[in-house]
């Protein structure tokens, strides 16, 4: 008898959720986990190979929703880089990014698949090791993804960036780090 109560609380949880309604205001905070490959190249070095890394990502967006399917947000982002298992000359970085998105949800009912596209700027430091960086630029990112529940989904994200030193106007002396990422995402919704 137990069992057969808990199996239809069950089926009535997961039934709730399929047709539950999204709210207009967006607010989610996500974490993540991904690999991360970046180049650096100068105008008086040549480029140099490309390093992987592998990192955590954090990230909260908000924004509203004009449809049922559609959210519009501004967004920040946090990536920590580890390099301390590659022949690097930078042991740890961090990838800031403010930037903005769009989100379109296949169905208008909670449980449906999504795409993201977003851009940003951003900020790429290098924490540690022989070379200091501390370049600014702009990054594009796209993501797929499922809503699981009305305040859960998950996702992948690709994300490619392209950041110059501050001072890249004024010198020839200047490095242009170019970053490509993927993660998996976990994002809890308001």
């Amino acid at each position: 008898m137990l069992k057969k109560i808990v199996l239809i609380l069950v089926v009535a949880f997961w039934a709730g959720q399929a047709h539950a309604e999204r709210n207009d205001f967006v607010f989610n905070v996500g974490v993540g986990y991904g690999l991360n490959n970046q180049s650096v190249s100068s105008w008086e070095v040549e480029s140099r190979p490309a390093s992987s890394s592998d990192g955590l990502v954090g990230r909260v967006k908000v924004g509203f929703m004009p449809t049922p399917v559609d959210a519009m947000f501004g967004f920040g982002q946090v990536s920590e880089l580890n390099y301390s298992s590659q022949q690097s000359n930078i042991e740890s970085a961090t990838l800031t990014l403010t930037g903005v998105g769009f989100s379109h949800y296949l169905n208008a009912d909670v449980g449906s698949p999504y795409f993201t596209v977003a851009v940003a700027l951003g900020k790429y430091r290098s924490n540690g090791g022989s070379e200091a960086l501390d370049n600014r630029g702009h990054a594009f990112l796209l993501e797929t993804g499922y809503e699981v529940f009305k305040h859960l989904q998950v996702s992948s994200t690709f994300m490619m960036a392209r950041m110059a030193d501050a001072s890249f106007y004024y010198s020839d002396d200047y490095l242009d780090v170019s970053t490509t990422s993927m993660t998996v995402n976990i994002e809890f919704k308001l």
